[in-house]
């Protein structure tokens, strides 16, 4: 059956449909896409897997080619209008993902999944810049979203999340300041996991792995951590901050409070 119609918010002429056939043994990805409102069809279904039924699709307002796909085992995503897809996860575990929604202010994801509660992806306007050449890069920042500052409200004396047994219920909110988004093309990795990895892709191989030195131990453990710096400077180029960032290859978040560094000593125990 039809799980789903969705008519263009850029071209008249473009709708997309998915269709759903679990119930008669039938689990692949129906996910189309016409450019003369019905008359003909071609399937966008690209990359998705075999085995996962689409059960809703939407697309983004602000880019045709950008389309988010509900699936049998969770949210994707496609920046060229089904080439593509990939997966969306940042803690969304593999579950039917029922609807989608888009707050267009915001431009914030909405994803209800079946039996595990609602998921926000809050602004994904870098998903729009995705493409071959921005992925190419080693490291790429994306536009940082107008930042807003206020007092956060505290009905419960100032706790995280009060408690008036099941009917009341919060979920936390984004974090408060500026967030930035950034793409890491490789992850950034010490000289230790380094070796190990390139060990275990000899262990697959069965051949000899290197045993590391003396020397070469003490300087894997005096190494510095890797880690990336995102420095905020005002006007005057006076740096007011640096935070500090995932280093795992894909896309990243961090949130800078809007404050300047605290003003204490800084500890040097662990």
């Amino acid at each position: 059956y039809v799980s789903r119609v969705v008519f263009s918010q850029h071209d008249p002429q473009v709708m997309y449909a998915s269709f759903d056939n679990h119930k008669m043994g039938d689990f692949k990805p129906y996910a189309l896409r016409s450019n003369d409102l019905g008359k003909s069809w071609t399937s966008i279904a690209g990359d998705l897997p075999v085995r996962g039924t689409v059960y809703v699709l939407v697309e983004d307002p602000g880019k045709q080619e950008l389309l988010f796909a509900g699936t049998e085992f969770g949210l994707f995503f496609t920046p060229d209008a089904g080439k593509r897809w990939v997966q969306l996860k940042g803690g969304v575990p593999t579950i039917q993902i029922r609807d989608l929604a888009i707050q267009k202010r915001e431009n914030d994801l909405i994803a209800a999944s079946f039996g595990r509660g609602f998921y926000v992806l809050d602004d994904y306007t870098a998903l729009r810049s995705i493409n071959d050449a921005t992925l190419a890069k080693d490291a790429v920042l994306f536009p940082v979203k107008k930042a807003q500052t206020y007092t956060l409200s505290s009905p419960f004396g100032g706790t995280d999340q009060g408690s008036s047994g099941d009917q009341f219920y919060v979920a936390p909110n984004p974090p408060l300041g500026a967030v930035f988004t950034y793409y890491l093309k490789k992850e950034l990795k010490t000289r230790e996991k380094t070796r190990q990895e390139a060990d275990k892709e000899l262990a697959k191989k069965d051949a000899d792995t290197h045993y590391p030195t003396w020397d070469e131990l003490r300087g894997e453990e005096r190494e510095e951590a890797p880690a990336v710096v995102l420095t905020v400077t005002d006007v005057d180029g006076n740096v007011v901050r640096r935070v500090y960032g995932g280093i795992k290859a894909g896309l990243q978040r961090t949130t800078w409070d809007l404050r300047y560094p605290p003003a204490v000593p800084t500890e040097l125990t662990k």
